[in-house]
């Protein structure tokens, strides 16, 4: 009798011929970890480290006066997909006795971010928690990985990605996807409630709405990115809004169906009000 194939969504199936996974490769965790926040109440340093096969956990947290040691945790690595050996996470539980900690991790671009769910356990009264924080490994960048060498008939570039692989110009980045009406996820925010992206001849002009009034902040043309030279599909925007009394200057990427708004707010005004920051997120509005 033929087994059936069970999943709980489309990831959950197998690509064709795949039948045992491939091990994990952990080398990208193995190593020393630092609180990117020298000053964390949280877990100071993690050292990740291999045996067997088995992924393990050393930590070191932050307390008066020194740091605190925990038993050696083993964790359960995470893959980035089924077909994959590339480590992108790992989760771990740490029974303290008087408490339990779960710690949930992901890795990208050399960040180590831990999530904790802390539980007491000892009647004290105190109140579970959940932290998030940054880890960052001691880096020695590899040199020498651009290997376009210097003419006349090639773009100049300061980094490896302005130099292009096709060798020539692609299409404009274009922004059609993102056109119509985007909502902050953030029921209660102080900045901008919603936008709407609108094309204008070549061009795409956004508008945005501020919270409180509301305030129409207008139309402002927006510069458009890419994630690399030789793509046309938008990674990015950017796009300034000039008032008689600050300037603000919208940064966004786009990520899972979410746009990302960071904003810099910059007060003109002799106010004396600190210039300041936000960084908030957006759906697209149905219809």
């Amino acid at each position: 009798m033929m087994s059936i194939l069970r999943f709980s969504r489309a990831n959950d199936i197998p690509g064709a011929g795949l039948s045992v996974a491939s091990p994990p490769v952990l080398a990208d965790l193995i190593g020393s970890w630092f609180n990117t926040n020298p000053t964390t109440g949280e877990i100071a340093r993690l050292s990740i480290s291999e045996r067997g096969g088995a992924l393990l956990l050393n930590i070191e947290a932050a307390g008066p006066p020194e740091r605190v040691a925990w038993h050696e945790t083993p964790a359960v690595p995470y893959m980035a997909s089924l077909g994959s050996a590339e480590v992108t996470g790992f989760e771990a539980h740490c029974d303290l006795g008087f408490m339990e900690t779960h710690l949930a991790a992901n890795l990208k671009h050399g960040v180590l971010v831990v999530q904790s769910y802390n539980r007491f356990k000892d009647g004290s009264g105190r109140g579970d928690y959940f932290t998030r924080e940054f880890f960052h490994q001691s880096v020695i960048h590899e040199r020498g990985l651009t290997c376009a060498k210097p003419n006349h008939d090639r773009a100049a570039f300061m980094m490896a990605p302005g130099v292009s692989i096709l060798g020539e110009h692609t299409a404009a980045v274009d922004l059609g996807k993102l056109t119509g009406l985007w909502k902050n996820t953030n029921r209660a925010t102080r900045g901008i409630c919603e936008l709407t992206f609108t094309k204008n001849g070549d061009a795409y002009e956004l508008n945005a709405l501020g919270a409180g009034e509301p305030c129409d902040w207008g139309k402002v043309v927006v510069i458009p990115y890419a994630d690399g030279v030789d793509a046309n599909y938008p990674a990015g925007f950017v796009a300034v809004y000039g008032f008689s009394f600050m300037q603000v200057f919208l940064a966004a990427n786009m990520n899972k169906g979410l746009m990302i708004i960071a904003s810099y707010n910059t007060f003109c005004d002799g106010s004396g009000r600190s210039n300041c920051f936000s960084r908030e997120f957006f759906y697209r509005a149905e219809g």
